[in-house]
């Protein structure tokens, strides 16, 4: 593949950290891209799934600091991706309005039909009070995967937002019926508006 051309050593090195990525072992992983980027420095693939362990791992600033690297030296749709799900991460509500038109473009142009760029367009409306986009996000994440608890959960959170009771309550009892936890659903069946979300 391409790490190979830029590095032969890294290769495997990069395969046993997604391995590791692959199967929750966030320690194993993170060391294995941080050794993969010593032997390639600046590999976006390496950086970018560095990112996301990041992420998994609570660490947001070295997220978005290694999402933003991988976008910068190659700004292919993933790469963006990973950047706007990064500044979602951020604990500050300046930041995260930035993922919108990462997440946008990403969303509407190249990965239309990925459930995750759907998700993190979602997101990112919501965090910006773009209800209009969300509601978009939320109908595209059905469309891709119908069966898919989170996307009947984000159809209600825009039900919620515009006021229709009743089809929240509905795509709420969907998602619960599909395997969401009713602890994550209770908040929205005491109807209060959250819109801001901040998890992935």
């Amino acid at each position: 593949g391409r790490l190979a051309q830029v590095n032969p050593e890294a290769a495997p090195v990069f395969k046993a950290a997604t391995e590791a990525m692959d199967r929750g072992d966030l320690a194993a992983a993170k060391a294995g891209y941080a050794q993969a980027l010593s032997l390639a420095p600046d590999f976006p693939d390496a950086l970018r799934r560095l990112s996301y362990v990041e992420l998994d791992s609570g660490e947001a600033k070295a997220a978005l600091e290694h999402a933003g690297r991988a976008y910068d030296k190659e700004p292919s749709p993933w790469n963006e991706l990973a950047l706007a799900d990064a500044l979602l991460a951020q604990p500050d509500r300046a930041q995260r309005t930035l993922a919108l038109p990462h997440a946008r473009w990403v969303a509407d142009q190249a990965l239309l039909t990925n459930f995750h760029a759907q998700w993190t367009l979602f997101q990112a409306a919501a965090a910006a009070n773009d209800e209009p986009t969300a509601r978009t996000a939320a109908d595209r994440m059905l469309s891709v995967d119908p069966n898919q608890p989170v996307g009947h959960y984000a159809r209600a959170i825009v039900a919620l937002a515009a006021g229709q009771s009743a089809t929240a309550t509905e795509e709420l009892d969907r998602a619960e019926a599909l395997g969401l936890p009713a602890s994550a659903l209770a908040p929205l069946r005491a109807h209060r508006h959250i819109l801001l979300l901040d998890q992935r």
